[in-house]
């Protein structure tokens, strides 16, 4: 059986997507705990725990484990991305408290959660959920923080989001050439 289907099977258990995502290994029920998450977070953010978005960043810098990422692992991080962008839209602390972590991740030289959305936009694959999440979650945080903004760009994150997205529109516009994608525009 699945873990996904255990984890359901078991009536007693209490439900929390937040522990799920701090104790399991599983992809297929990081991602299930995700997109519960993101929906509570799309619908009220407040009502989410005030360490959501920790446990959401530390289990994004760890999916895939030593084993990078897989196709699994970029599903899982869809909604992971998904719900950390509805709740650092919603609750300006959170947002805060992300760009100082980042910007001490940054310059401590062992940057966990930026080599993982490194990772996830070099990753060999189409544009998908999670890189669109991804950007969201970057513009987010960088918009207003010159700080945050000049670190990201020392660790050559922004060149690697500029690539992806250069290269993803010009695929775009090769494979359908009457219409632009959105990366195309300034």
């Amino acid at each position: 059986a699945s873990p996904l289907l255990s984890h359901l099977a078991n009536p007693q258990a209490e439900v929390s997507e937040l522990r799920t995502l701090q104790e399991s290994t599983d992809p297929a029920l990081i991602c299930w705990a995700a997109a519960g998450l993101e929906c509570q977070a799309a619908d009220n953010a407040e009502s989410l725990s005030r360490d959501a978005v920790h446990i959401l960043c530390r289990c994004f810098a760890t999916i895939g484990g030593n084993g990078g990422l897989t196709d699994a692992w970029r599903e899982a991080a869809a909604p992971m991305l998904a719900a950390l962008g509805h709740l650092l839209r919603s609750r300006e602390g959170d947002r805060q408290r992300l760009r100082d972590a980042l910007v001490t991740e940054a310059s401590s030289g062992v940057p966990c959660w930026l080599q993982k959305f490194r990772e996830l936009l070099e990753f060999p694959a189409p544009f998908g959920a999670a890189e669109a999440a991804a950007c969201e979650v970057l513009e987010l945080l960088c918009r207003g923080d010159e700080e945050l903004t000049t670190l990201l760009h020392r660790q050559r994150l922004l060149t690697v989001v500029s690539q992806r997205l250069l290269a993803t529109s010009s695929e775009e516009a090769a494979a359908a050439p009457g219409w632009r994608h959105f990366a195309a525009f300034g």
